[in-house]
């Protein structure tokens, strides 16, 4: 075979596989690659190579049905095959089908009807970007694509043609819209068992591991597989339809962007070349929280702008901070991702903006900056988009929840508003959204015990903890990260000022957001693996060969919230706000805590519902140990007893001043990644918490 044609071959058999998987083969008429001993009839030429076969589609294509010369007999049969006994379930696996796959040419030609209400796709080249690259998805059976509008309005009227106007009478094919077969007219996820299956299986894969499985001939198709099956999975039928082409620019871009290191002129001859080729407006479908690149390139054609005329945002790029009497860098970090400090306006436009207090300090973060952090180049790297979106997304009704349930004095306030600004240094205007976020006072507890002067660091540490810690917020610090099921609270994500208060930052590792394999893990947490790590070390937590339980006390063990409630314990002795709380939220479904507080995955929603409940009815300590989502078993700890006072002993360390009798013990398996042990060196696990 050519080569072009054993790439159309190769594509058609990967994408069938996905489809068959999918379980949405019912759909399409099923092809397979073998040879062929035969000679061409009338002629007598030799065929001996391999061809295509396909099954043949019982019926009629549509288009030939409208288009024959007894148009009025043709249109009663149909209308009567499609009205009456039309295979309403097909119906709707073929919108699916042709959704997932980006499918970008399903006229009526290409659909194939019998009388019995039967039907059959065919042709089904031209997906998941594989020839037409700049289509997003165009089926008859999907509303909104240009293939069903004109089955709606008739052809003429749709293409423009001058003087057309909509056709009068109704055409048949109109009942083919996925919407009149599902309940209320939406699908949303309700999938088929085993399509949630595939779609969850496709959403967590790369794509070079969809390439290489289902055999798909370029990176390409495999990429826009993964990202339309995520959409669709974390988000919704009907969203991932209304934003197909918006995907379909995060996955090209992010597959076909090159890097520009300060070469303008080849930036721009290829953004010619791309938006040349383009049936997809770029700016219709920009979120605003991302830029795009044609703007990017627009502004970076005009000269440095060192002084902003109009601009309302005045930015410094966070390099160091200034507590304790001292000056602390920062690390940047290679991101496109940019952290700024910047004063909030003293007219706020918005209300959580009013609630960070008019002209106060902000810390800003911006997506998708165009310049290297470094050497202050053009880079043009973006690619998260929607990973942007969906972020902030999440934090807003994640931070509802929490103030709804009177936590969010333990946290930072964020907010979405736009930037007017210019880089400084660099001149680059900066006009798109950014995430807001209150500044937190202090330092954060990891930069605060790894400076120089170590033992300076120790005494400040722990005189502050010792006698200046707000008990009261240590506790609702441990509440908001239970119920929100937060995975990633270490001593990075705690700010501590000069009077002991303590602030979290970096909410973002909650709900099962990312981690999804995770279920609770926060300093504040006894039995998680974070707060075990304050007690005996990250060496012999970790299972590094030689590792050892730590000899003196790290000050951080007394963020321990069994040292400010009576009895060591919470139970259910909610403040009112958060008992009030998780009564709502336990009353509701997963469903309606999604569309009410705004979570752009309804997994969110799901944790969210299992913690309040648990928390709700069966107390906080058996939530935390026993509630879903639980943790890995090789990252369930025994809970040990705590330490809520230290002193100073004979050799100049930190230890506890009252009995403590710990029992180092670590469970078996691999602590990082939560599965079986398999390094070189022993285990050191001792038991499996159940």
């Amino acid at each position: 075979m050519h080569s072009q044609a054993q790439l159309s071959a190769q594509f058609l058999l990967a994408q069938q596989k996905v489809v068959e998987e999918c379980g949405l083969l019912d759909t399409t008429v099923r092809v397979w690659l073998a040879p062929v001993n035969a000679v061409l009839p009338g002629i007598g030429l030799h065929i001996h190579w391999h061809g295509l076969f396909m099954e043949q589609a019982p019926g009629l294509s549509l288009n030939s049905m409208a288009y024959v010369t007894q148009r009025e007999f043709v249109e009663g049969r149909l209308l009567g095959a499609l009205q009456r006994r039309l295979n309403t379930t097909r119906v709707v696996h073929a919108a699916i089908a042709d959704l997932l796959t980006s499918q970008c040419d399903r006229h009526s030609q290409n659909v194939y009807v019998e009388e019995n209400g039967n039907f059959k796709l065919i042709d089904n080249l031209h997906a998941l970007h594989f020839l037409w690259r700049w289509c997003a998805v165009d089926s008859i059976f999907l509303p909104g694509t240009l293939k069903n509008e004109i089955a709606r309005f008739g052809g003429d009227a749709v293409n423009k043609v001058k003087g057309a106007k909509p056709r009068k009478n109704m055409n048949p094919m109109l009942l083919l819209d996925y919407r009149c077969y599902v309940p209320a007219g939406k699908l949303h996820t309700s999938y088929p068992p085993q399509t949630k299956r595939c779609l969850e299986k496709l959403s967590r894969s790369s794509p070079p591991a969809i390439k290489s499985e289902y055999g798909f001939p370029n990176e390409r198709s495999a990429l826009a597989l993964q990202q339309r099956a995520a959409g669709m999975l974390e988000h919704g039928f009907e969203w991932a339809l209304q934003h197909a082409a918006a995907l379909l620019e995060a996955a090209l871009l992010k597959l076909n962007t090159p890097v520009f290191d300060g070469d303008t002129a080849a930036a721009e001859a290829w953004v010619r070349h791309a938006l040349g080729k383009k049936a997809v407006s770029m700016h219709s479908h920009h979120s605003g929280i991302v830029p795009l690149l044609d703007q990017i390139l627009e502004k970076y054609r005009l000269p440095n702008c060192s002084v902003c005329h109009g601009c309302t945002t005045d930015l410094q790029p966070v390099k160091a901070l200034f507590a304790f009497g001292q000056d602390w860098k920062l690390d940047q970090g290679a991101s496109s991702e940019w952290l700024f400090f910047a004063d909030t306006p003293q007219a706020a436009t918005t209300a959580a903006a009013a609630a960070a207090g008019g002209g106060e300090r902000a810390v800003l973060k911006v997506w998708c900056m165009p310049v290297d952090k470094v050497r202050r180049l053009f880079r043009w790297v973006c690619t998260n988009d929607v990973v942007a979106t969906r972020s902030v997304r999440f934090l807003i009704a994640q931070q509802r929840v929490v103030e709804e349930c009177g936590l969010l004095d333990a946290t930072v306030r964020v907010w979405l508003a736009p930037v007017n600004a210019i880089l400084p240094g660099v001149g680059l205007h900066i006009w798109w959204d950014g995430l807001w976020m209150a500044k937190a006072d202090g330092i954060s507890l990891n930069q605060l015990s790894y400076v120089t002067k170590k033992a300076w660091a120790v005494e400040a540490t722990m005189e502050l903890l010792n006698t200046q810690l707000n008990g009261t917020r240590v506790v609702r610090a441990a509440m908001m990260d239970l119920l929100t099921s937060q995975c990633d609270r270490h001593s990075q994500n705690v700010f501590m000022d000069e009077r002991g208060k303590l602030t979290l930052i970096d909410n973002q590792q909650a709900l099962k957001f990312n981690w999804v394999k995770c279920g609770v893990d926060s300093i504040f947490l006894p039995g998680t693996q974070e707060n075990e790590i304050v007690r005996f070390g990250g060496d012999w937590v970790g299972k590094r060969r030689g590792g050892a339980p730590r000899r003196y006390a790290n000050p951080m063990i007394l963020l321990d919230y069994r040292c400010y409630v009576p009895n060591g314990l919470i139970g259910r002795a909610y403040p009112p706000a958060l008992k009030q709380c998780l009564e709502k939220l336990s009353s509701m479904g997963a469903r309606e805590i999604q569309d009410s507080y705004g979570f752009p995955m309804l997994r969110n929603a799901e944790v969210l519902l299992s913690r309040a409940s648990d928390m709700h009815h069966k107390g906080f300590e058996w939530a935390l140990q026993f509630g879903e989502p639980r943790n890995m078993p090789p990252l369930r700890y025994n809970i040990q007893p705590p330490c809520c006072k230290l002193r100073w002993d004979k050799g100049g360390g930190a230890v506890c001043a009252h009995e403590w009798n710990l029992t180092p013990a670590l469970p078996f398996g691999d602590p990082i990644g939560g599965g079986p042990w398999n390094r070189k060196w022993p285990d050191v696990g001792t038991f499996t918490m159940a």
